[in-house]
């Protein structure tokens, strides 16, 4: 329930709800869903820019998948913390982070959790300027969340995809992305999500010179979110 009041944009309701449900859990002696809602609360506290909140809930989530031998719960927490460094503008610590969990992820065939490590660390290494290495990662991921049928892994590869192909200079690559990202956002019942890929390629059409093209592509994808749940607690663009 929490994860959906937040991918509907309905961030407060949420953190209500994770609460409540992490009062039950520790009531009923219950560690793994103890550590899975102190995960999930930690990336809506991210989301939120709780920074400091997401770390503490966090660094109690790692402690109990530690404790459990729940080596998946480990890295993927870990792909969380190191998504936090990419938040504060930290990309070549995450960089580092995400290569340390695409080796863990290998190890232990967590293809799923690798699918989003590529996805996010192809957009931090667009960050960096290195366009070509973020593409291939973008490539990478998408292909592993296709397997999977995995629409929000595919939303945050597409992303990634986008930075790279910017930082490449290659724009009609990057609004084909773009585009994809918001759509998979959306498809994935994450409608406050693709806010960031709909401005962006309306972005990159104004630099194209085409604005009447991004007027009325932006209208067009706004109307697509606004019937997919809209922008909830966020408001209207």
């Amino acid at each position: 329930m929490a994860n959906c009041l937040f991918r509907l944009g309905r961030a407060d309701e949420a953190h209500v709800q994770s609460g409540l449900g992490l009062d039950q859990a520790r009531l009923a002696g219950d560690r793994l869903s103890e550590g899975n809602i102190l995960n999930n609360m930690g990336v809506h506290h991210t989301e939120s820019d709780r920074l400091s909140l997401a770390l503490d809930c966090y660094g109690q989530a790692i402690e109990i998948y530690r404790a459990s031998g729940n080596r998946h719960g480990v890295i993927k927490v870990r792909v969380n913390l190191a998504h936090i460094e990419e938040t504060i503008g930290r990309f070549d610590k995450a960089s580092e982070l995400y290569a340390q969990v695409l080796t863990e992820c290998d190890d232990v065939g967590a293809y799923g959790l690798k699918g989003m490590a590529c996805a996010n660390l192809a957009g931090v290494l667009g960050e960096l300027g290195e366009g070509q290495k973020g593409y291939d990662a973008a490539l990478e991921s998408l292909r592993l969340a296709r397997i999977s049928a995995d629409r929000r892994t595919e939303a945050f590869a597409h992303r990634g995809a986008r930075i790279s192909a910017v930082a490449l200079g290659r724009w009609r690559d990057a609004l084909d992305h773009g585009r994809a990202a918001a759509s998979a956002f959306t498809d994935c019942d994450y409608p406050s999500m693709a806010w960031t890929d709909v401005s962006m390629v309306a972005r990159i059409l104004s630099g194209l010179g085409e604005q009447a093209s991004a007027l009325d592509e932006t209208n067009a994808l706004l109307a697509e979110v606004a019937r997919c749940g809209g922008w909830g607690d966020y408001g209207d663009p």
